[in-house]
């Protein structure tokens, strides 16, 4: 049986053309761009629904590695790397890409994890870690923008 795919949308992110499927559910506060080695993987499907049922849009992307420092340092959107911390090789790849990475960063261990999350509570670790990233910056930049909108309020006076 396949699944409804009448939601979908295939896209290609710039510069390397990098393919995903994106999912806007109705009213959504957002958009999650969750990249990882596999766009079909069950870990990532259980993952992208539970940002729609938390109202949030998902893109899935195969991760294609390469541009270097260059590319990092000009990602300028915040970013959340999260890595399993019983998964010591990627831990430390994951520290030297958030040291090259231009724009807001955090990474994230989730204690007792290995590569692939498939310890009890793991994924679920890992989408409200993302959830809870996700709403503070949604707060910030509103917060931002109301301040924006008292000062041009102000100024207009």
């Amino acid at each position: 049986m396949r699944a409804d795919r009448s939601d979908v949308i295939d896209v290609e992110m710039p510069p390397y053309g990098l393919p995903g499927s994106l999912r806007v559910p109705p009213n959504s506060r957002g958009v999650i761009i969750f990249a990882h080695g596999s766009r079909s993987s069950p870990r990532n499907v259980y993952i992208a629904e539970a940002f729609r049922r938390r109202g949030l849009g998902d893109q899935v992307s195969a991760v294609v590695p390469g541009g270097g420092r260059a590319a990092a340092e000009a990602v300028t959107t915040p970013t959340l790397l999260i890595v399993g911390g019983r998964d010591h090789d990627v831990l430390g790849l994951n520290r030297s890409a958030l040291a090259m990475l231009g724009g807001p960063k955090k990474l994230h261990t989730v204690p007792g994890a290995t590569h692939l999350f498939s310890e009890p509570g793991a994924l679920d670790a890992v989408i409200s870690t993302i959830a809870a990233c996700f709403d503070a910056y949604c707060r910030q930049r509103d917060d931002e923008q109301e301040r924006r909108w008292a000062r041009a309020l102000l100024e207009s006076f």
